[in-house]
């Protein structure tokens, strides 16, 4: 299992109880100089007893070095193979939210990949109201080649995620700033009552990682479709893509989907 440090911070969002015994296992393994960290692997005993640990950084550093440990934990306890006590299961999930939401899986990856935390694509959820997400049509009965600008909140709320993984240290806390954004739809075909719009757009954002301070700016242009019926009005599916997108002049993509909910 995993824990966020965020949700056992004192304004986190874990339980007393269990802020405390997050506390009272840091404690032990210092105590017993056995090694800590804020990013560390713990084994534990069932009732919570200490049985190993590893940093991150070496566990990661090959592909050895966890496993090895991880070995040695079972041929110590004399443990029997066995089905997982927890099914394996995604570490991302939609959030909870109304049957008539608009609910949008976001994915980003940089191209570097020297830091275990990028080793693998960040993911955020987006969800639009459906007071939002009709802001993504046009005003009436759609035509041919016609045009139309998102509005201001609606961009930003579709954009403010689009840069590469970055050590983000405050829950809860928006560290981008849109400077400049332009998001609009062109109707590009209309069969059988559904509507597809192409998305074009541009984007400047200042977003900063660990200090607030940082002058660290992404710039994107964006591209993609919309598909909608005409008769009802409503999303069948979105897609919204980086063309060429840059953050610090590290070339990242960015890709944002609709997520049916037979899908979540």
């Amino acid at each position: 299992m995993y824990g966020s440090n965020e949700d056992v911070a004192a304004s986190g969002s874990a339980t007393a109880a269990e802020k405390a015994e997050r506390q009272r296992i840091y404690r032990t393994y210092l105590d017993r100089k056995l090694g800590v960290g804020d990013v560390h692997i713990y084994i534990l005993t069932p009732n919570g007893e200490p049985l190993g640990g590893m940093s991150v950084g070496e566990a990661t550093v090959n592909d050895t070095n966890l496993l090895n440990m991880l070995n040695g934990v079972v041929k110590k306890l004399g443990s029997a193979p066995g089905e997982p006590v927890v099914s394996p299961g995604p570490q991302s999930v939609a959030p909870d939210s109304p049957a008539d939401s608009l609910v949008l899986h976001l994915s980003a990856r940089g191209a570097t990949r020297g830091t275990n935390y990028r080793m693998f694509p960040a993911e955020n959820w987006i969800v639009l109201d459906k007071q939002e997400w009709t802001g993504l049509l046009p005003a009436g009965e759609a035509k041919m080649s016609e045009t139309w600008t998102l509005g201001k909140d609606l961009a930003s709320k579709l954009l403010i995620k689009f840069y590469p993984q970055t050590v983000e240290i405050t829950a809860g806390v928006e560290r981008g700033r849109i400077d400049r954004q332009n998001l609009k739809l062109t109707v590009t075909s209309i069969r059988d009552g559904v509507v597809r719009a192409r998305f074009d757009g541009t984007l400047r954002m200042k977003h900063g990682s660990v200090a607030q301070n940082e002058d660290f700016f992404v710039d994107a242009v964006v591209t993609g479709f919309l598909e909608f019926d005409s008769g009802t009005r409503t999303i069948q599916r979105l897609r919204l893509v980086t063309r060429k997108a840059t953050y610090r002049d590290e070339e990242f993509l960015a890709a944002l989907r609709s997520v049916p909910r037979s899908a979540r």
